[in-house]
């Protein structure tokens, strides 16, 4: 039996392990979700719930904070943060598969920062794009989750000159937005944080990095020691959680898809 979860429009995450099958319409009208009884739902977009779409059976799966995915996620391995082909680390640990995730499987990654002093804790991916991309508003999100650390930084930077770049900050403690910056000729970036239950958050930021040349977009997740700062002498053993990376050209984050 597949494990389905929806979000609300209150933002509260339903997880039932009796679902067969949750989608999305891909459009601005309706949703639907088959029970196991093959029973179909619908519901429009401005009643019933915001969002719904996971299903764990199918290998791939849609999450999030809008109830349509308005663009698609050009991040690789979003899940699998230890796929090195795809995701490099700057001091810091990943150990995949260590705790629930927000649909409830066992696929939520922890990230460790080390002892090193004075340096970001960090997973990055380098992303390619066609000239001309990043003068376009992208997006970026992470679920996440506080551990011995309670904040997080979701960075995105052209990865051509590695100029332009904005980072926010995210308090997991009290789910709030902290610090939002930018350099280089970026817009200072927007932040949003969703409870999604279970002490998850859809951390979630977007910028217009102001690029017109750059062939490559840079999403970058750190652990923070504060919500405006993420470069800090670890102590070697610290870290939080985080599962569903997401990058997209759009003016917001809308619906995540696993890839």
């Amino acid at each position: 039996m597949a494990i389905a979860s929806r979000l609300t429009n209150t933002g509260t995450l339903l997880v039932n392990g009796s679902f067969d099958e949750v989608t999305n319409a891909g459009n601005t009208s309706f949703a639907t979700r088959t029970d196991s009884t093959g029973t179909v739902y619908t519901t429009n977009s401005t009643t019933g719930f915001d969002e719904v779409s996971y299903s764990a059976s199918g290998g791939t799966g849609q999450l999030g904070i809008n109830g349509i995915n308005t663009g698609n996620n050009i991040v690789s391995y979003s899940q699998q943060f230890n796929q090195t082909s795809k995701w490099g680390t700057g001091n810091v640990t990943v150990a995949i598969n260590v705790t629930p995730a927000p649909e409830n499987s066992l696929t939520g990654t922890k990230l460790t920062e080390d002892s090193v002093a004075n340096t970001r804790h960090v997973i990055t991916q380098n992303i390619p794009v066609t000239a001309g991309a990043l003068s376009n508003t992208y997006s970026a999100s992470v679920f996440a989750k506080a551990g011995e650390r309670g904040n997080i930084a979701i960075g995105l930077k052209e990865y051509t000159g590695f100029t332009n770049q904005a980072t926010a900050f995210f308090n997991l403690s009290t789910g709030t937005v902290g610090s939002l910056t930018a350099a280089n000729g970026a817009s200072v970036p927007t932040g949003n944080i969703t409870p999604v239950g279970n002490n998850w958050y859809q951390c979630a930021m977007s910028t217009n990095l102001g690029n017109a040349t750059a062939t490559a977009i840079g999403m970058e997740i750190s652990v923070a020691n504060s919500s405006s700062n993420n470069t800090y002498t670890g102590d070697g053993t610290s870290g939080l959680y985080i599962w569903g990376a997401q990058t997209q050209q759009a003016a917001a984050a809308t619906v995540y898809v696993a890839t």
